[in-house]
């Protein structure tokens, strides 16, 4: 994709900022969030964030520019400015003081031999406390490209919700001709894609422990993310989406699960 629109420079109370659909003063957490919030009390030791790279042509913003452009956006996406309070029975609240600086970060990539570096950098880094999503710029490798890493916690979105978050933030842009980077990912993805749905049976088997059940150690997570890089023609998720009754994003989910 194209480089996002930049966002009005210091916006003022009155300038043409989009509409706020404001949610409800608390907005009742779905049961679905309460299980991950108490899944991430009870396994502090295993991450529960997923997210994705966007890979952009043209010249990098700075970081100031791009928190600035995120605050614009968040605007549409006012779920994303809250936390969640409350007790027994916890709910989203508004924060009316919002922290952008302390969910937009910044990898710099010292050449093009440290792209990778700079990509793992923002694949592993930790949010900040009571953050429930991130993003990071990265850059450094090329003059004229950069990409923007979003990470995000499950008790705040599934897949399908962080994909249309991504897509917001982005905004409208072309299409680019310039290829997706090359990587250890694009070979061997059926003994791959095995190996990673017999560690996700193992994962899933230590994570929600049977008493006196001994975790095998050889797959207990680090907690440390890999990159892996592959190409599918969209056109191939649509007709694998299609055939069951699904969007190419949920066959795009299906696989990645």
């Amino acid at each position: 994709m194209s480089a996002p629109p930049t966002a009005p420079a210091g916006p003022s109370a009155g300038s043409d900022r989009p509409k706020r659909s404001v949610p409800p003063p608390r907005h009742p957490t779905h049961a679905v969030d309460r299980a991950f919030l108490d899944l991430e009390r009870r396994r502090p030791d295993v991450r529960w964030d997923a997210g994705g790279v966007a890979y952009l042509s043209g010249p990098p913003p700075s970081l100031a520019d791009l928190r600035a452009y995120v605050a614009f956006r968040l605007g549409e996406l006012p779920l994303l400015t809250s936390r969640v309070t409350g007790g027994r029975r916890p709910g989203w609240q508004p924060s009316e003081d919002f922290p952008v600086d302390r969910h937009v970060y910044e990898v710099v990539a010292d050449g093009p031999a440290d792209w990778d570096r700079a990509l793992h950098s923002a694949l592993n880094a930790p949010f900040a406390p009571g953050a429930y999503w991130g993003v990071w710029l990265i850059h450094g490798h090329e003059p004229d490209a950069y990409a923007l890493c979003y990470r995000f916690l499950h008790a705040c979105q599934d897949g399908s919700a962080a994909a249309m978050t991504f897509r917001a933030m982005l905004g409208d842009g072309e299409p680019s001709a310039r290829p997706l980077p090359g990587g250890s990912g694009v070979v061997g993805v059926p003994r791959r894609f095995g190996a990673a749905a017999a560690l996700a049976t193992r994962f899933l088997a230590r994570t929600f422990a049977v008493r006196g059940h001994r975790p095998d150690p050889a797959f207990a997570p680090t907690g440390e993310r890999r990159l892996w890089r592959g190409r599918v023609p969209v056109d191939t998720l649509r007709l694998i989406g299609a055939g069951r009754g699904g969007s190419a994003h949920d066959a795009h989910l299906a696989a990645l699960a």
